[in-house]
């Protein structure tokens, strides 16, 4: 129990208490007004309750200080900034807005969105109440409905915001670093097209798409990559792309193979070399991306009609068709390889990095590039 007494010759009221070993305490509590005191009080008296049942984390003594303390300005007309924690995501995010891509950042809206409706009404509350329990349950919650990675994705997220909290003294500690990714035991193996499934799909693929499948078999480049290439990244007299990928970062020069050049020259005189090359399909996002290029599997009988509404019984995860755009890059791979050309090049020109092939090689030359798809045959040749 904790009680209020007043001393002899003291302005302030004192608070007497017993901690959670025993021990007799006296103190001051900081204020002359009885209903001020009273406050500091009743928080004392929880707080060391909470002790006494071994129930007492940083979390919860700093929300109950941070509750005292908003109580006691409120009775002076004033407001303290509790930064809840809905509050400070949405900040966070509008930050992220001016530093990642339009797809990355449309990706951390939708966690972000999601796990705010998950925290309900724990939103409102301060972020320095969050803790890994809260961060794990929203882990389990969404497993029942996606993927690991897809999880794990969630949690990369919000590590990232969370130790943004860290940095401005909002929290202790960083609650979702404490939370264990998932074993990744259902991910989905990726391998490339045969030359009969990329035959079928060109003969259904038109204008952007052709363009954009023969970009993605022969450079390697990935989805987003690809659609925002522009004129002013391809230089058609020296037979080279030159791209800064979204992913990693990295600055790749792609030589352009003669089967891809042809596709290259026979596309319409851009206006201005500022244009990319598929515009119908720039600017989009990458799901939607995703989306369209999956109708053209399923348009070309390489993979059924996806339905949502179709769930494995122990499960309520999305499943996957094993194909998709990004198999092009194994596609470009394997053409690489089967043309004679060493891992360490191949993997130079994809843009895969590897710690064996950073510490034996600097930089692979551009002759040695051009030479790799020398004789590269044409797809509907396969």
């Amino acid at each position: 129990m904790a009680s209020l007494h007043r001393q002899k010759g003291k302005r302030n009221w004192f608070v007497a208490y017993t901690d959670a070993a025993g021990k007799r305490h006296f103190k001051s509590t900081g204020t002359p007004d009885k209903e001020e005191a009273q406050s500091v009080c009743d928080s004392l008296a929880k707080t060391v309750n909470l002790a006494r049942r071994g129930r007492l984390t940083q979390p919860r003594a700093r929300s109950i200080i941070e509750n005292l303390v908003a109580e006691v300005m409120e009775s002076q007309g004033q407001s303290l900034n509790r930064n809840p924690t809905g509050e400070f995501l949405s900040s966070w995010l509008n930050e992220m807005e001016k530093q990642v891509t339009k797809s990355t950042f449309g990706s951390y809206k939708a966690i972000t969105t999601r796990f705010i409706k998950a925290l309900g009404s724990k939103a409102a509350e301060s972020i320095a109440t969050l803790d890994l329990g809260t961060v794990r349950d929203y882990r389990d919650d969404i497993a029942k409905e996606f993927s690991t990675g897809t999880v794990n994705n969630h949690l990369k997220m919000l590590r990232l915001a969370f130790e943004t909290a860290a940095q401005q003294d909002l929290i202790d500690r960083n609650p979702a670093k404490l939370v264990k990714n998932l074993a990744r035991n259902d991910k989905q193996e990726r391998d490339p097209f045969t030359p009969d499934q990329l035959k079928a799909l060109l003969r259904i693929a038109a204008g952007d798409w052709k363009t954009a499948i023969y970009l993605g078999t022969y450079t390697g480049l990935r989805l987003g990559d690809v659609t925002s290439l522009k004129w002013n990244q391809v230089d058609l007299v020296r037979a080279e792309i030159y791209k800064k990928t979204q992913k990693t970062g990295k600055n790749v020069i792609v030589p352009i193979a003669a089967p891809l050049a042809k596709i290259l020259e026979s596309l319409p005189t851009p206006e201005s070399l500022d244009l990319p090359l598929c515009p119908y399909l720039s600017g989009k996002t990458s799901a939607r991306l995703s989306s369209m290029f999956h109708a053209l599997l399923v348009k070309a009988d390489l993979v059924p009609k996806r339905s949502y509404g179709e769930r494995k019984a122990d499960s309520k995860r999305r499943q996957y068709s094993g194909l998709s755009f990004h198999c092009l890059r194994h596609n470009a791979t394997s053409m690489l390889k089967n043309n004679g050309v060493s891992d360490a090049v191949a993997r130079d020109i994809i843009g895969h990095s590897s710690e064996a092939v950073s510490r034996n090689y600097t930089h692979i030359d551009a002759k040695t590039k051009q030479r790799a798809y020398k004789g590269m045959r044409d797809i509907l040749d396969l």
